[in-house]
């Protein structure tokens, strides 16, 4: 069940940093990938943190539980949101949105701003748990160093 929670999650991470494509035929004009837009990767980030980054109520249920094992649940948990998370944070998609930045201008996501969505700021309606939100600083802080030298980490703080 948590397993297929993390699965479903994980589509979601997809949009951040990612991109629409059309199929084209030859003689037909226009770009065949665009990237998907800022808004939809904000709200894409909103949901990941309303919804994998606090612990799912629904999950946790003693009547079914002490059926099913005496324990492990919040392990069972945490490493579902932990594979969310690492979808979300992998240096391919931070290329990604530097590359889109780079391409896209204001239009894109960049990392500084996909950061403080991240963290819950620019209007998210919840923030994600205290030890999501501090495994997130410290991936993007490291990621963006990495990625954006000119980027200072005190600009994500």
């Amino acid at each position: 069940m948590l397993g297929q929670w993390a699965t479903e999650l994980n589509h979601v991470t997809q949009i951040v940093g990612g991109f629409n494509s059309q199929e084209k035929y030859g003689g037909q004009d226009g770009v065949l990938f665009t990237p998907v837009p800022k808004q939809q990767q904000a709200s894409a980030v909103r949901f990941l943190n309303e919804n994998a980054f606090t612990t799912p109520a629904w999950a946790i249920k003693p009547e079914v539980l002490g059926r099913i094992s005496p324990v492990g649940t919040l392990d069972l948990i945490k490493a579902s949101q932990l594979r969310v998370l690492n979808s979300l944070m992998s240096g391919a998609r931070f290329n990604r949105l530097v590359e889109q930045e780079a391409m896209d201008g204001a239009a894109a996501t960049n990392p500084r701003s996909f950061w403080r969505m991240c963290a819950g700021e620019s209007g998210a309606s919840s923030r994600p748990h205290r030890c999501a939100s501090t495994l997130i600083v410290a991936t993007c802080s490291g990621l963006i160093s990495s990625c954006c030298p000119r980027s200072s980490t005190a600009e994500l703080q």
